[in-house]
């Protein structure tokens, strides 16, 4: 069964390529597909350094296979293994041996660079650093994102999950300083298929899918349709889950220079929350809720459509539209965590619309590409902000609307002056105006804009055959909110948060050995981050015209963090017995200036910050088609506050998949999580008493058990 670390691993190419007019195999799957990959072309007097998919399939199945229609140049926004990016694709193969019922804690895992408060690398809670895309575009503000993206969608629809660490690229927004999440859709395949499938888990766990999709005979027009369905009681009090998702995807090609994708989504989403437990509250019983009314009930729609037209022998114009909306109600805010989160319900409406226009040209003088074109995010935020008692709706506290725009012109230029030895240039200008309507008789109406440009450039190198090292600059800018700049308590005008990231990487793959590899360092400088800072006593003052309590705080752009490491992967089938996998990532997460009213962190640990993470896999096959694997997660000891004078050592925690293959259309499975009934929490924070708070996401022994059927 594979492991995260497959989910890495560079395709080699053959050595010998078939005809520059042949059409590669592999592109009729590939989404989006490049058009120009279906005119045949002049013969090229050498062949550069190719760019394999990232990872096709796991490094014991790696086969040789044609080179890329387009010579080496990479397409922008995607993985390869040739990319000079840091970042991990993961593959339809390796979800459906998984099958993930919380993408959290039992896929991202096995993923280098996951921080524990679901953002990439930076672990900082109400920080939207991690971007949320869906097939390439954005489905989230430039104030919201996180990990926690892969469970609001259709799971049972990916084709691909391509995780990026660090700032990627030019063609997604600059917010992202920690990653980026891609969840990439299936295409409908040629020839037709459908499928059932369902398992059921310990504590009330039951799910349903099913999907057909086809094409017609000539490959001209395509539909699929795929549908599941989540109840989980869950296993401690209030934690229960209930979720529906269906989708529809056609594809049109009405001519041969032509493709138009169309794709709805609609997701309704619910879920509670149990809240933190107390050091006494853990101890009595972990199972309980620390609060009774924290959940969430939401509704997502997608809507897309994207327009590919070649343009001469060796240009491709993209046009898109996608509207994303989210609707329904929080009864978690905050993250959950404080008691305030139980005195609040907060009544949402989003509507996002992310338009593009991309025009891409190939050039024979350095096998060079070109990219330019503009981004464009328009969204409304509505929120009505209610304090509640239990489950009953009290007095409106708030109502706001926001508008968000971005627009955002960008290029990428890319081309070889040596064989194998490639470089990539990009600039986007960003330009970002946020405007905010009080609805309430406060009337703290107002207007922020912001613009910069935000520069990136890799290289990357093939050594040896399907050997890569890279090495990428690329930098980063992150708006701060309306509620720090405009609507909030005590707001004030606070510059943007910038960063700068520096990061450098190998890669690769032995065939005849059946390894595969990849391991790169970064190293990220954040500045002007925003610090809540008390108020002066004594009431108002120009820090704080809106002080009414002694508690209240305003924000200053005082902070400066630092975040290195090194994050590695590695798949080993030495023998057709066996296979090893493990995921690893050292961070060193610090504050080089970061002063607040309860101390000077200047050279501190940031928290929730282990500096090791491992996961590790043994995959054993002891009869053909049937597979056993054995996880192992391992966390470091890290500080549960800012001072650093508290740690927590989690145990580790092993995990057991088992699946068996019964034929081409029957796939049996049954998976244990917390195999041995460990008791630990998912993450310890230091309270201002002395005390710890024990976070959500933890459990006792669970299993899960399944079949799919298809034909």
């Amino acid at each position: 069964m594979p492991g995260g670390a497959d989910a890495q691993s560079p395709q080699p190419q053959n050595a010998n390529p078939p005809s520059a007019g042949a059409q590669a195999p592999a592109e009729v799957k590939i989404s989006p597909i490049d058009v120009n990959a279906a005119k045949a072309r002049k013969p090229k007097k050498k062949q550069i350094a190719t760019t394999p998919a990232a990872v096709p399939q796991p490094a014991e199945q790696l086969l040789p296979m044609p080179p890329a229609a387009d010579q080496g140049r990479t397409p922008l926004g995607h993985l390869t293994a040739a990319t000079p990016i840091a970042g991990t694709a993961v593959q339809r193969e390796l979800l459906e041996d998984m099958r993930p019922a919380d993408m959290q804690r039992e896929l991202l895992p096995q993923i280098p660079g996951v921080s524990m408060v679901r953002n990439m690398r930076i672990p900082i809670g109400g920080k939207a650093y991690t971007n949320d895309l869906m097939d390439g575009y954005a489905m989230k503000s430039a104030t919201l994102g996180n990990t926690g993206f892969l469970d609001e969608v259709n799971t049972a629809d990916i084709e691909t999950i391509e995780v990026t660490r660090g700032p990627g690229s030019v063609l997604y927004s600059s917010k992202a300083i920690g990653g980026t999440i891609n969840v990439i859709t299936r295409d409908p395949p040629l020839t037709p298929e459908a499928g059932v499938w369902g398992d059921v888990g310990s504590y009330g766990l039951q799910r349903l899918g099913a999907r057909a999709a086809g094409s017609s005979e000539d490959g001209t027009a395509g539909i699929s349709i795929n549908a599941s369905s989540l109840q989980d009681e869950g296993w401690r009090d209030r934690s229960a889950r209930d979720n529906q998702s269906i989708s529809g995807k056609a594809v049109l090609k009405p001519d041969a220079d032509t493709k138009i994708t169309f794709r709805s989504e609609y997701v309704d989403w619910y879920k509670e929350y149990p809240g933190n437990l107390t050091d006494a509250q853990f101890d009595q019983n972990w199972r309980q809720a620390g609060l009774k009314n924290l959940y969430e009930d939401y509704s997502f729609s997608t809507n897309m459509m994207d327009v590919k037209r070649r343009v001469g022998s060796s240009g491709e114009l993209t046009l898109a539209w996608v509207n994303h909306k989210q609707w329904g109600t929080n009864a978690c805010p905050s993250g959950c965590s404080s008691p305030i989160a139980s005195m609040r319900q907060v009544e949402t409406d989003y509507d996002d619309d992310n338009l593009r226009a991309i025009y891409r040209q190939d050039f024979d003088f350095l096998k060079s590409r070109l990219y330019f074109g503009v981004d464009t995010y328009l969204s409304t935020k509505n929120d009505d902000t209610y304090a509640r008692t239990g489950f009953v709706r009290g007095a409106l506290k708030s109502s706001y609307s926001i508008d968000e725009t971005n627009v955002a012109p960008l290029a990428q230029y890319e081309f070889s002056p040596l064989e194998r030895l490639r470089f990539t240039l990009g600039v986007r200008q960003e330009n970002y105006t946020l405007d905010v309507n009080d609805l309430m008789p406060t009337n703290k109406d107002g207007s922020k804009s912001y613009e910069a440009v935000v520069r990136k450039g890799g290289v990357t190198y093939e050594f040896a055959r399907n050997h890569f090292i890279w090495g990428n600059i690329g930098e980063g800018f992150y708006v701060p909110s309306t509620d720090t700049t405009v609507s909030g308590i005590n707001a004030h005008d606070l510059p943007p948060e910038t960063s700068i990231t520096y990061s450098a990487g190998i890669r690769g793959t032995l065939q005849e050995q059946r390894i595969a590899y990849d391991t790169g360092i970064y190293r990220t400088a954040v500045s002007n981050m925003g610090i809540a800072m008390p108020c002066p006593p004594g009431g108002k003052s120009p820090q704080c015209p809106d002080s009414a309590t002694p508690t209240d705080t305003y924000s200053v752009a005082a902070g400066k963090l630092q975040f290195e490491g090194l994050e590695s992967s590695v798949s080993w089938r030495p023998v057709d017995l066996f296979k090893i996998g493990a995921s690893h990532t050292y961070a060193l997460n610090s504050f080089v200036e970061y002063k607040d009213g309860s101390g000077n962190y200047a050279g501190k640990a940031y928290y929730y910050s282990p500096e090791h993470h491992l996961n590790a896999r043994v995959t054993f096959y002891p009869l053909e088609r049937i597979s056993l694997e054995l996880e192992a997660d391992y966390i470091s000891r890290y500080f549960t506050d800012f001072a650093n004078t508290d740690t927590y050592q989690r145990p580790v925690i092993f995990n057991m998949r088992t699946a068996y293959k019964l034929d081409e259309g029957v796939k049996l499975w049954a998976h244990a999580y917390n195999l041995f009934d460990t008791k630990y929490a998912e993450r310890v924070g230091l309270d201002t008493k002395g005390g710890h708070t024990y976070s959500e996401g933890y459990h006792p022994l669970t299993v899960r058990a399944g079949i799919a059927l298809n034909w």
